[in-house]
């Protein structure tokens, strides 16, 4: 008898395939749960654990989402970032880029572990670390828990992660058509405004200018008149304050 082999797709047919699941995720409802602290987060994720299982839905996946202090495992980079939470994104995002022979990480590459994970266990932030340091299974959180995020029930997030709306895409989290719920919503308003402002103190602004001073000194006279005027511009800011 001859030996058959199975009919390979069709590179259009997957295409569409890829395209009609990547809609059904786009329309999904989802529940996303919003708290102050990762901590509360956990007890909420606590609760869901104690639900009967015959009274949630079958194979409910509830994703936590945090921000690279709270997930990331690279243990170098950590130790590089000294000057907090910017500092390790910058030096994340530069790592990710690298290869491993040249100081690079890995773990993103492999963060589809943490995905499957993180949809298939009801994981707080404390076991999706413990997850990625595995030998065997482990990737990266941050970027696992994004993945995973489009295709989860439930997400639980910290306010900072929704109330801003660069954070809210990067994250891909989406608001139009789910049910949102806020815990502690007295605490909204500051969150808010906590999320799209910056503060810093007059010694950094001294610093600015003095570091504007210097950028001035060495390339204005390359700059364009529009970008001339925006230095000068910064540096009178600055110095205002």
């Amino acid at each position: 008898q001859p030996l058959t082999l199975p009919q390979l797709e069709d590179p259009s047919e997957a295409d569409e395939r890829l395209a009609a699941e990547e809609e059904a995720f786009d329309t999904k409802l989802q529940v996303i749960f919003c708290s102050r602290t990762h901590s509360q987060l956990a007890q909420v994720l606590h609760e869901i654990q104690r639900i009967p299982k015959d009274s949630v839905p079958e194979q409910l996946s509830v994703v936590t989402l945090g921000a690279r202090s709270n997930l990331c495992v690279n243990d170098s980079v950590r130790a590089r970032a000294h000057s907090g939470a910017m500092h390790l994104n910058d030096l994340c995002k530069k790592a990710t880029e690298k290869s491993k022979e040249v100081g690079g990480c890995i773990l993103k590459k492999q963060a589809h572990n943490l995905a499957d994970a993180a949809l298939t266990q009801l994981m707080d932030i404390e076991a999706m670390v413990k997850r990625a340091r595995a030998p065997v299974g482990g990737g990266c959180p941050y970027y696992g828990s994004r993945q995973a995020a489009r295709e989860a029930d439930v997400l639980l997030v910290p306010y900072a992660s929704l109330v801003n709306n660069d954070t809210r895409r990067k994250l891909g989290i989406r608001t139009k058509g789910n049910v949102l719920i806020f815990d502690e919503a007295h605490n909204l308003l500051e969150a808010i405004s906590d999320a799209n402002s910056v503060s810093f103190t007059s010694v950094q602004a001294r610093v600015a200018v003095d570091d504007l001073d210097i950028y001035a000194a060495r390339y204005e006279a390359r700059l364009s008149p529009g970008n001339a005027m925006r230095l000068r511009q910064g540096r009178q800011f600055c110095t205002l304050l």
